[in-house]
């Protein structure tokens, strides 16, 4: 059985694996290759086309952000520029509706990126803070949920406000 996969994910994995053709992958210590690889992908793509593919509005308010095409590109150089491309997107929700709500597809997502990324996770956390997004929200869903997180785990309560917690919906694998 095939699988279908997007045009953008088909041009990532062809530079996935270019990369790692020249740059044999690594079996421990990936993080320096991992962000090596994530900013070809961003220079060969272009950061706006990446950015639009993964965060975007659906449903007038919906927020959607897919984790297994921010895992391709995300690293600490564009890391700026993915917190200011989603507060946007935020933004212009809350400006037109009054309101939002974020779908996160989380497929793929394992412990170790979760550490490889919490510098953008927590800052986006302290982001939507400062801005009292948490007044706008009205829903939140994790979809494709891996098993190590729940409502409960210290992962998601060390990202996220109690009231905000409190809107989570966690649909698992």
């Amino acid at each position: 059985m095939s699988r279908t996969i997007s045009p953008i994910m088909a041009t990532i994995e062809e530079l996935q694996e270019q990369y790692y053709k020249i740059n044999n992958k690594n079996t421990f210590f990936k993080k320096k290759q991992k962000y090596e690889c994530a900013e070809l992908v961003t220079t060969q793509i272009g950061i706006d086309t990446i950015l639009a593919k993964c965060i975007y509005i659906f449903d007038n308010n919906k927020v959607h952000i897919d984790y297994p095409i921010f895992k391709t590109f995300a690293n600490p150089n564009n890391y700026h520029d993915i917190s200011v491309f989603l507060a946007t997107t935020i933004n212009n929700c809350i400006k037109k509706h009054k309101s939002f709500e974020i779908f996160i597809n989380l497929d793929k997502l394992t412990i170790s990126a979760v550490e490889r990324h919490r510098h953008i996770i927590m800052g986006f956390a302290e982001c939507g803070e400062r801005n009292g997004y948490a007044k706008y929200l009205t829903n939140m869903e994790l979809l494709h949920t891996p098993s190590f997180i729940t409502t409960t785990t210290p992962i998601l309560s060390s990202f996220i406000s109690p009231k905000v917690t409190e809107l989570v919906k966690i649909h698992k694998k």
